[in-house]
């Protein structure tokens, strides 16, 4: 349900954001999301280079988008 509701909001924004920028965020912003929230909903253990790699994730949709 939540990959259905990720395509829909991708094919929306992909109207009003040009393709080259709503692409890496959408997919940056999917795993960055997936990640933590396996986490915390399932209890999974994030190892210590989880971490930087989600700010990495972060930091690049930040750049990306400006």
């Amino acid at each position: 349900m939540l990959g259905a509701a990720n395509t829909f909001l991708f094919a929306r924004s992909i109207k009003a954001i040009p393709l080259s920028i709503a692409y890496p965020v959408f997919t940056g912003a999917s795993f960055a999301f997936i990640t933590v929230a396996a986490a915390l909903a399932f209890g999974e253990r994030l190892s210590p280079i989880h971490l930087p790699g989600i700010g990495l994730v972060v930091t690049g949709i930040v750049l990306v988008t400006r």
